[in-house]
């Protein structure tokens, strides 16, 4: 399926020049068990089957002075067998880790009520050995029949505001498939 994204990605591409930092050519990635779709940033790295509920990773943006430093990942967790039962489980879970962590609110996104909650933490940095910066995160969790996806950003502080906007995009363009 990576290979799939990447022929498009390249097409894609190769149709116009990339926009500034965020890159403004976006490609349709399919979950290699059809589970979703989406629009994702055609120059961004795909990362697949990492384990756990992780479906896709997308790091990015290529350039600026943190290149692949934001990520966008979807996980999915089932009512049974997984770390977390309910989306308000995976947020009480969130709002224990180190760092500041908002409340619950509930939103609406394509008829149903979607949770979404943001962060501040310190994370190591990404491509640095040791070291640690301020991150910003973004979650919104979104119910499905048996169980519930999690899509989350995670980015420095500096890049942060270019990289939601991404992150608004794609989760927009999120289409479920399948039966969970």
């Amino acid at each position: 399926m990576r290979r799939g994204f990447c022929l498009i990605a390249v097409a894609l591409a190769a149709c116009g020049k990339a926009g500034p930092q965020m890159d403004s050519q976006m490609a349709l990635y399919l979950e290699p068990g059809k589970l979703f779709s989406c629009q994702a940033p055609a120059q961004w790295r795909v990362l697949e089957d990492q384990g756990g509920a992780q479906r896709v990773t997308f790091l990015g943006p290529p350039g600026g002075p943190a290149p692949f430093s934001a990520a966008i990942t979807i996980y999915y967790y089932s009512k049974t067998g997984s770390s977390y039962a309910t989306p308000q489980a995976y947020a009480k879970a969130e709002a224990r880790l180190p760092g500041k962590t908002t409340p619950l609110v509930f939103k609406p996104w394509k008829g149903l009520a979607v949770y979404e909650f943001s962060a501040e933490r310190s994370r190591p940095v990404m491509h640095g050995a040791g070291q640690t910066e301020a991150r910003r995160e973004l979650t919104v969790l979104i119910p499905a029949p048996e169980g519930f996806y999690a899509a989350a950003l995670s980015a420095p502080e500096a890049g942060f505001d270019p990289a939601e906007s991404v992150f608004r995009g794609l989760v927009e363009s999120l289409n479920f498939g399948g039966t969970k």
